[in-house]
C-alpha cells in the first residue's frame, strides 16, 4: 500500500566488519574424507552454490590443484570457477557440457563442495551421476545431506572453510597420491570438445545462431566478461 511505503522504520545497522564463524569439517570427516579421495582413480570436485555465494574458487582450485583432479559446476553456477582454469570442465548434467556430464557419470568418488546434488544438475537419476561413486558431500544445510543421493561422508559445514581445511590438510602430508591417467584424458577431451565448438560454430547463417554469436563474442570480449540475457516477450513472439 502506498502509506506503507512512503513510511520510514527503523532497524538496527549491521557492523561493518563483524565476524562470523563459520562451521567446520571434525577431524575424523577431513581424514575419512583424504582417505577415500586418495583410494581413488577417478575423482572429481562438483562446486555449487556453497562455492560461489562465498567467492571460494580459489580454494577450490589450490585443492584440485594439489590433487590433480577434475572440477565441475552444478547446474547454474558454470561461473563458480574461472573458465580459463586448466582442471575446469564447466557446468554438470543434462543441460551441461558433454565433457563435464561425463566425468560425473564416470567418476569413481565425488566431492560435492556446496551442492545439493538437487533437480537441475542431476534430474534426480543415475543416468546424470555414477551410482557407483562414493559421495562426500559438504553442506552448511544438514538437511540437504544425502537428500537426493546416499553418501559416504557427509559434512555439515562451510564448504569454503573445508576445501581450505583439506588443502592444508594434504599440504602437510609427504607423500600425495596426485591423479595423472584420469585427469589427463579430461584435459585432453575437454580441449577437444572445445577445438571442435569453434570449428562448428556457424558464424554466416542469417539469423544469426547461438554457435556463432557466442564464437564472435568470445573473439572480442574481455576474458573477465560474462554474457547474460533478458528476453523479454515480444522477442520470443518474433523467435
Amino acid at each position: 500500500p502506498r502509506d506503507i511505503l512512503s513510511s520510514n522504520a527503523s532497524f538496527e545497522v549491521r557492523k561493518k566488519n563483524q565476524n562470523e564463524t563459520l562451521p567446520f569439517a571434525s577431524a575424523e570427516n577431513l581424514s575419512k574424507t583424504i582417505d577415500l579421495i586418495f583410494s581413488s582413480s577417478k575423482p572429481i570436485i562438483i562446486a555449487g552454490g556453497g562455492i560461489k555465494n562465498t567467492n571460494g574458487y580459489q580454494e577450490v582450485i589450490n585443492l584440485a590443484k594439489i590433487l590433480n583432479i577434475p572440477i565441475v559446476s552444478s547446474a547454474g553456477h558454470g561461473d563458480v570457477i574461472p573458465f580459463d582454469e586448466s582442471l575446469y570442465a564447466g557446468q554438470m548434467g543434462p543441460r551441461g557440457n558433454p565433457v563435464a556430464s561425463n566425468l560425473v557419470k564416470k567418476a569413481d568418488v565425488i566431492l560435492a563442495l556446496g551442492t545439493r546434488l538437487g533437480f537441475n544438475s542431476t534430474f534426480f537419476s543415475y543416468e546424470n551421476i555414477n551410482k557407483q561413486a562414493s559421495i562426500i558431500q559438504v553442506e552448511i544445510e544438514p538437511s540437504a545431506l544425502g537428500r537426493y543421493f546416499p553418501i559416504a561422508i557427509g559434512i555439515c559445514a562451510d564448504a569454503k572453510t573445508v576445501a581450505q581445511q583439506l588443502h592444508n590438510q594434504i599440504s602437510s602430508k609427504k607423500e600425495i597420491n596426485k591423479i595423472e591417467k584420469w585427469t589427463q584424458h579430461f584435459i585432453k577431451e575437454r580441449k577437444n570438445y572445445l577445438r571442435i565448438r569453434d570449428e562448428e560454430a556457424e558464424i554466416a547463417k542469417t539469423p544469426i545462431l547461438p554457435s556463432g554469436l557466442f564464437k564472435t563474442l568470445r573473439d572480442v570480449l574481455p576474458k573477465s566478461s560474462a554474457i547474460t540475457f533478458s528476453i523479454s516477450s515480444e522477442l520470443s513472439f518474433r523467435s
